[in-house]
């Protein structure tokens, strides 16, 4: 993540195209769905169908947050995460997921939200705008 200041951050989140997304979902109508829809709504969105295509896009491009699936092929999104972690440590990550997770199981600094899905992209939306919040 960029490191912007607690004014910058907040005059991001008025602004989304200064919002930098990547939506990681194995399932095409999933991405297309969020990726259209955060476009639509002024973000900059990248798309990736797997873990590993994930983090080859974390390590090529800087993002504000991601959203990640779990069950994916070839590298699912936990893998992808503890990848992720070690060069972006302070990286959102939200959890958009159709499975029972045993959130218990995540150190407290891994993700900022799991949501389940079917999800509206408006709820998604406001997850998102609260793990960029400033603190303090």
């Amino acid at each position: 993540m960029n490191s912007l200041g607690c004014i910058e951050m907040a005059e991001m989140l008025e602004d989304p195209k200064c919002i930098r997304l990547l939506i990681v979902d194995d399932e095409p109508k999933v991405r297309t769905a969020l990726v259209s829809w955060f476009k639509l709504r002024g973000y900059r969105v990248d798309e990736a169908c797997n873990g590993h295509e994930a983090v080859m896009t974390c390590q090529q491009k800087e993002y504000d947050i991601v959203i990640m699936d779990i069950e994916m092929p070839r590298m699912n999104g936990i893998e992808a995460i503890e990848c992720i972690r070690k060069d972006y440590p302070d990286l959102p990550i939200i959890i958009l997921t159709g499975f029972l997770l045993d959130t218990s199981t995540f150190p407290s600094n891994t993700v900022s939200a799991v949501l389940s899905k079917p999800l509206r992209p408006s709820e998604l939306e406001r997850h998102i705008r609260q793990a960029l919040e400033p603190v303090g």
